[in-house]
């Protein structure tokens, strides 16, 4: 393995590459014996992993220097290919779906591989390509419209991203005229936002109708690639978290609401959890690095060799600087086998939940390095984030090193913080069933809708009046809703998941952590039910499943006078 930062970039000519592919492609059809099939196979995945090492590293140049025009253009290079290159995998997964040879490949490579490449050949066909492009420009427009807006705050001109800043101030008024600022942006905007959402929802459903689906709501399950669970499932989870997660979520606002001292919590009110402000850190960015070396080196020895490797490398930029891309992700260069972070450390809290949350990607991309599948490297969307999660729980033990006497402080808000997504992830995932079921509805019957789904998931919220959003107009804010329908809701049971293997950390920390080695070593190997299953967890989707988690979490937080904090 190499730096990732001196990986050599070279743009991929497309032309040369979908010729090269598509010999390999006739040989692999064409083969013999299953040796020589095989050996297509991985000459296949191997020009695959060339491909995305180098639209993965253009992308991330790009992300470190937003000037550079050259990565720029490199990044804009790939968008345009990406439907070709689409095209060109489709076939390939139709031939090994066809070929003679499935099950000796099958037994040899897993089942999840076919699972994948069911839904790939499923939900994508020449007919829908026009509609993809629109479907993207569409997108595109939603986050131009808030990426470019200037408000007019204190006399300052702000973007959307810097007036929220002011929605945490420990002034209520500041913040409430923050978050009036913000909304009266999208009240402005709401035409605008409505008749993009609404052409969004008929050209999903345009190509839902054109590859055989009855809505869209089975389309863009099997988008994200979920395989062994339906949407009733799903619903089974949501029903569980009325009739638990909703209890203890208002239990946990009222402590809130006493913990900051107002009469009545507001909307303006709810991202503020410490009326003494948040956990302090100590030290500065800097310092960050160098406690986690020391966190990592004792956590366990996989984590030590992982976390030397990626420093002494340099496969992380971490610290915020001018010209670079706000916030942060981990991805891989297969050619390498390199793993990177990229965050933007700043100095504050909320640098150490990212940089132990990007660790849990990170960590489980070099446990599955060795497998020559491109599929198998991270799992899909719906398990990628349990990996993340339970590394941010696992470090816990060490907080003392970043935040000192404030260090339960930091616990008690990570935990409680992560529970109060809960009824909000649910909520936008029912809102999208209905988006999606009932797709000619009117702007009116989508906003009369999410009110309800907020009045029956945050039972609490009270808007104090402001009628924009009394009328159930704040979904507008909701990014996923535009993006990356029916997503949402992952994190939700990856998070359910991550706190299972906690609590299991928590009763034998050797079990715990075996489990969780377990699941970031078979990667994208294995479905999400499968990893469930692997972790030995209680299935999200199985009725009662959450009572357990909700009880421990419950007598945990009830071990602290929050009050002190």
């Amino acid at each position: 393995m190499m730096k990732a930062n001196e990986i050599h970039y070279s743009r991929v000519n497309m032309g040369q590459f979908s010729q090269t592919f598509k010999r390999f492609l006739e040989r692999f059809v064409t083969a013999e014996s299953f040796e020589e099939l095989n050996k297509w196979f991985l000459s296949i995945n191997q020009l695959r992993n060339e491909f995305e090492s180098m639209e993965q590293l253009a992308y991330l140049k790009h992300m470190i220097d937003l000037s550079n025009e050259e990565y720029k253009k490199e990044k804009a290079y790939f968008d345009q290919v990406s439907s070709e290159y689409q095209a060109i995998v489709t076939d390939y997964y139709k031939a090994i779906l066809q070929t003679t040879y499935r099950t000796q490949l099958e037994k040899r490579w897993g089942s999840q591989l076919f699972r994948i490449a069911e839904l790939k050949v499923k939900t994508f066909s020449e007919n829908i390509v026009e509609e993809l492009q629109l479907e993207k420009e569409l997108i595109g427009k939603y986050f131009s419209l808030l990426g470019t807006a200037e408000l007019e705050f204190n006399e300052m001109k702000l973007s959307l991203f810097e007036l929220n800043r002011y929605t945490v101030s420990n002034d209520r008024n500041e913040r409430r005229q923050a978050y009036t600022t913000i909304y009266s942006f999208y009240a402005a905007n709401e035409k605008q936002l409505e008749t993009i959402l609404d052409d969004l929802i008929k050209i999903r459903t345009k190509m839902a109708k054109k590859l055989g689906y009855e809505t869209f709501t089975q389309l863009g399950y099997d988008r994200l690639k979920r395989t062994n669970y339906k949407p009733e499932d799903v619903e089974v989870y949501r029903n569980q978290v009325k009739q638990f997660g909703v209890p203890f979520i208002s239990k946990l606002r009222e402590k809130q609401r006493n913990r900051i001292g107002v009469e009545k919590l507001k909307f303006y009110d709810e991202r503020v959890y410490f009326k003494s402000g948040a956990p302090k850190l100590t030290g500065n960015a800097n310092d960050i690095i160098q406690r986690a070396l020391t966190m990592y080196s004792e956590l366990s020895s996989e984590t030590r060799e992982f976390f030397e490797y990626m420093v002494s490398e340099g496969n992380m930029d971490l610290l915020s600087k001018k010209g670079k891309r706000g916030g942060a992700f981990a991805t891989y260069m297969a050619t390498e086998k390199a793993p990177f972070i990229f965050a933007n450390f700043v100095g504050i809290p909320n640098d150490v939940r990212v940089l132990t949350h990007e660790v849990g990607h990170a960590f489980q991309f070099y446990l599955s390095r060795n497998t020559p599948i491109p599929e198998y490297i991270a799992p899909t969307y719906d398990a990628a984030e349990i990996h993340s999660f339970t590394m941010e729980r696992f470090s816990w033990p060490w907080m003392e090193l970043f935040f000192g006497n404030d260090a339960a402080k930091y616990k008690f808000s990570h935990l409680t913080e992560a529970f109060i997504l809960m009824p909000w992830a649910n909520a936008i995932d029912e809102f999208q069933h209905y988006l999606y079921e009932n797709w000619e509805a009117t702007p009116e019957e989508r906003k009369a809708k999410w009110r309800e789904m907020e009045r029956v998931y945050m039972p609490e919220k009270d808007y104090d009046g402001f009628d924009f959003l009394e009328q159930g107009a704040s979904f507008y804010q909701i990014g996923h809703l535009f993006e990356t329908p029916f997503y949402f809701i992952d994190y939700d049971i990856a998070h359910n998941c991550a706190t299972q293997l906690w609590i299991k950390y928590n009763e034998s920390l050797e079990e715990g952590w075996n489990d969780f080695l377990n699941i970031c070593r078979v990667g994208g190997s294995e479905s999400l039910v499968e990893i469930i299953n692997r972790a030995r967890l209680l299935s999200p989707f199985e009725v009662g499943s959450l009572k357990y988690i909700i009880d421990y979490v419950d007598k945990w937080v009830e071990q602290f006078e929050d009050e002190s904090f």
